[in-house]
């Protein structure tokens, strides 16, 4: 049996969404569009560069 055979074989069936309506959407993504987790300030930017200075320094050296 050939390998695509034994993959379409074994392939579960993609779950289907339930169709929101224009206002339960709107809801959903008002929800989740907050950005609090991606805001980290002058301490998570400080980090990071130094990070990257590390990682590069690393990499190049």
């Amino acid at each position: 049996m050939e390998i695509y055979s034994l993959v379409i074989a074994h392939m579960r069936a993609a779950a289907r969404t339930v169709p929101m309506s224009a206002l339960a959407e709107d809801c959903y993504y008002a929800k989740h569009s907050d950005m609090r987790c991606f805001r980290p300030g002058v301490p998570g930017s400080v980090a990071m560069a130094a990070g990257m200075i590390v990682m590069l320094g690393l990499a190049l050296g």
